[in-house]
């Protein structure tokens, strides 16, 4: 699971390209990729995030790129991220 690519639905509603970091009850520990590349080489980086199970989804390359240029994504479509 770690290091896995996903895409997760922000507190704002914004999509977001993140990197797995760790799995809780109900939440996935998400990381950008610089810091999780910092992490790798053990240098100083930001602490992952935790966000709800449910806003976390499989990437997808079309759905990540869409993200990226801030066009809507339709959430029902996306597969949701297997947490177990």
């Amino acid at each position: 699971m770690r290091g896995n690519i996903v895409i997760v639905r922000s507190f704002g509603g914004e999509a977001l390209v993140r990197r797995v970091w760790g799995i809780g009850k109900n939440v996935v520990y998400l990381i950008h990729e610089i810091e999780y590349q910092r992490f790798l080489a053990d240098e100083e980086a930001a602490s992952p995030i935790g966000f709800p199970v449910n806003d976390v989804f499989e990437y997808e390359p079309d759905a990540a790129e869409r993200a990226e240029v801030g066009k809507e994504l339709n959430w029902k479509v996306l597969k949701p991220f297997n947490a177990a």
